[in-house]
């Protein structure tokens, strides 16, 4: 028997959130971020909501960078991510959409049906190139 969720305010606030940035921001962010638009969110508030909105569908954690995780709100546009080896910064790469459309077919013949696919990019930015030079 599925469980019944209640709407809370909390959990749309988050998912607002989400669903309106492209930073892939930590839990830390996000509480940051929000926490004078609820007197009610605290940081533990933030993960269960996280967790919860996971178990949902509606958000996916993208990466892990420096041990904290970073997330967004899932859509329905598979796209690359790029992760910043100097500063941490995951980039969405929508340009490698079709490459990423090919890869899944081409392994949906080699090995089964492919549900999603992830596929995560790791570099130096073009900030952080231009900081070595």
């Amino acid at each position: 028997m599925a469980r019944t969720i209640r709407q809370s305010r909390q959990r749309d606030l988050i998912y607002d959130y989400l669903r309106h940035t492209h930073s892939h921001p930590t839990a830390e962010t996000i509480y940051n971020d929000l926490r004078t638009k609820s007197e009610r969110l605290s940081i533990a508030t933030v993960y269960r909501n996280l967790r919860l909105l996971e178990e949902l569908g509606k958000v996916r954690s993208v990466a892990t960078v420096n041990s904290a995780e970073r997330f967004e709100a899932t859509s329905s546009a598979e796209h690359a991510h790029f992760i910043c080896t100097g500063c941490g910064r995951v980039i969405d790469v929508p340009d490698l959409t079709p490459k990423l459309a090919q890869l899944k077919e081409t392994a949906n013949h080699e090995v089964g049906t492919i549900c999603r696919a992830d596929l995560t990019l790791h570099g130096l930015c073009s900030e952080c190139l231009s900081k070595e030079e």
